[in-house]
């Protein structure tokens, strides 16, 4: 399920348009795999997000 993409109002109104129904989408269902492969996303040290609390 996502839903950040309708935070986006050119997305949001664009869905209102493809869809022609009244109101506006709540949520989106993402089925089946990319038509293209993506690269792995980059990630972050643990050290930058994790901290270890002092004894």
């Amino acid at each position: 399920m996502l839903t950040q993409p309708l935070h986006v109002p050119e997305a949001r109104a664009g869905l209102v348009e493809r869809l022609e129904r009244p109101g506006y989408p709540q949520g989106l269902l993402r089925v089946g795999y990319p038509a293209r492969e993506f690269g792995p996303t980059p990630r972050r040290p643990f050290a930058d997000v994790v901290r270890v609390a002092d004894a």
